[in-house]
């Protein structure tokens, strides 16, 4: 949901936000962004308590790596 994207912006902070969405192609602003939250789990985010992109970015490699997801 957009509320989503809104507290992961939040949480990570705009330029940050803006650097993913700018260097990775699959992380883009708007519903993609949105979708692909979803998919990799913006709870688990949260959770894994993510506070900057380099921690982002390790979140995101380890989930997509990880078999049957």
């Amino acid at each position: 949901s957009s509320s989503t994207v809104r507290g992961f912006r939040a949480r990570i902070g705009s330029e940050a936000f803006q650097v993913l969405a700018n260097s990775t192609p699959m992380y883009s602003i708007g519903p993609k962004t949105s979708q692909t939250l979803a998919e990799i789990g913006a709870r688990d985010i949260r959770e894994s308590e993510v506070s900057d992109l380099e921690g982002l970015s390790d979140y995101i490699r380890r989930t997509q790596s990880e078999p049957g997801t």
